[in-house]
């Protein structure tokens, strides 16, 4: 019976092979080949599948595609009753084994039943390679369906509904990609939406720490708008911004593209800019502090040495020297990382445009304004907001710096918050100034973004 099977598996599966090598018509295009990797094999096998206008016949042999499926499980459903059937039978350990039927003949004179039906080797690679998928090819037609994003539809000749093969899962929204989210978005909505909504609702009430809070309403609002301190820290901070981007808007271009004209010794200015960025802001600040002191500090230490004798100048300790003081120190730990940036954006340019004016002859301030100049001009524009965001948000450098000082000179939006909430415990008020400055920021982000808009 085995052999049996197998010859007429192994004929079903030579006369496929004979139809698929079969050349194919003149008018019939050939269709990418479909590759199957079979588990016991090493390399995929190919087919070669012909594409008609109308769905092809399907050949005699491929009918036969049910039957052949049926007796290999068939003999599937043998083998595993058979394994049961001898695993039931086997002796147990430490007892004597059943009594078993004689050998040799059966009492009627028979002989012993034959073995289960094994599924042959070539009936098995047939039914892996020649099985339900290529069934559905051999009746139908594949193509891309572009509603669905990225599905394939195998329709079934004379089927009602397609059937749909999904691609990979990562290549579609899904509950996988969202479990990968997940950890991150929690992250995310504790250490940042959370404290944002929290002080949103906390601007409208009186927060006590040792009672339950007490609705308010607009309150602190309005007695931000009437607090002359409020508006001499937006002012402070104007002034702040202001000079930030006088001093320190063109010097991490000029960083930038001193360091792309060089040839040598890019990576160690690279270094160079990247070190204050890295430096944690409360140590630098806490260094800074030591070096612009007034009496012992380090600055004033190297100008005695000049000829005018011994100084002390009021770094920290005047209001408008204090002022240049923090934006210097601003600038020191910040135009670096802007000056990357730039750089970065400038070894987009073609060098072809570079040997151009050169060959030209343009000189070296010509070919910065007339070839680097313009390809930073988008990213100019984007640090030019950053910048601005940054210096509106200053806190760690005015605070240990000057606090604030002198006679509230450097007072910042920031600190004047802190202050409030943490020394005066007036939380509630705090949260609205806080509220107030989200509200500028977003303001002028999305008037600069529209501008932005308008100029492209």
């Amino acid at each position: 019976m085995p052999d049996k099977e197998e010859g007429r598996a192994q004929r079903i599966y030579d006369q496929l092979i004979d139809e698929e090598t079969a050349p194919a018509p003149a008018a019939a295009p050939v269709l990418p080949r479909l590759r199957l990797t079979l588990p016991s094999s090493k390399a995929p096998l190919s087919i070669r599948r012909k594409a008609t206008p109308q769905a092809p016949e399907m050949p005699a042999a491929a009918k036969l595609i049910p039957e052949i499926l049926r007796q290999v499980d068939a003999a599937r459903k043998a083998q595993a009753l058979a394994r049961a059937e001898a695993k039931a039978a086997a002796p147990k350990p430490g007892l004597a084994p059943p009594p078993g039927p004689p050998a040799g003949p059966t009492p009627g004179g028979g002989s012993a039943p034959p073995p289960p039906l094994r599924n042959s080797r070539v009936a098995w690679r047939y039914a892996l390679v020649f099985g339900r998928r290529i069934d559905r090819v051999w009746r139908g037609r594949q193509r891309l369906d572009d509603g669905v994003g990225g599905e394939r539809a195998i329709y079934a000749q004379g089927a009602e509904t397609p059937l749909r093969v999904p691609e990979h899962f990562w290549e579609k929204p899904g509950w996988t990609a969202w479990a990968f989210l997940l950890p991150a978005l929690g992250v995310f909505l504790l250490f940042n939406w959370l404290p944002l909504l929290r002080g949103l609702l906390s601007s409208f009430q009186q927060v006590s720490l040792t009672g339950p809070p007490r609705w308010v309403g607009l309150e602190h609002y309005i007695r931000a708008a009437s607090d002359p301190q409020v508006w001499a820290t937006f002012g402070h901070a104007a002034l702040f911004c202001g000079l930030s981007l006088a001093l320190g808007f063109w010097l991490p271009v000029a960083l930038a593209i001193y360091t792309n004209e060089l040839r040598r010794g890019q990576g160690w200015l690279k270094l160079a800019f990247f070190l204050p960025f890295l430096t944690p802001a409360v140590p630098a600040a806490l260094l800074w502090r030591w070096i612009l002191d007034q009496g012992w500090g380090l600055l004033n230490s190297v100008l005695s040495l000049g000829p005018w004798g011994v100084v002390h100048i009021p770094w920290l300790n005047q209001p408008l020297l204090a002022m240049l003081s923090v934006v210097l120190v601003f600038l020191w730990k910040n135009s670096g990382w802007n000056a990357l940036i730039y750089l970065a954006a400038l070894k987009e340019v073609p060098e072809e445009l570079y040997e151009t004016a050169e060959l030209d002859g343009a000189p070296l301030l010509t070919r910065i304004r007339q070839v680097s100049l313009p390809f930073l001009r988008p990213t100019m524009r984007f640090l030019l907001v950053m910048q601005v965001i940054a210096t509106l948000q200053v806190f760690t450098e005015v605070y240990l710096l000057t606090g604030g000082g002198p006679m509230n000179a450097t007072e910042m939006v920031a600190t004047y918050m802190y202050k409030r909430s943490f020394l005066y415990l007036d939380i509630g008020y705090a949260a609205a100034l806080g509220v107030m400055l989200f509200v500028a920021l977003l303001g002028f982000s999305a008037a600069r973004l529209k501008a932005l808009e308008e100029e492209a």
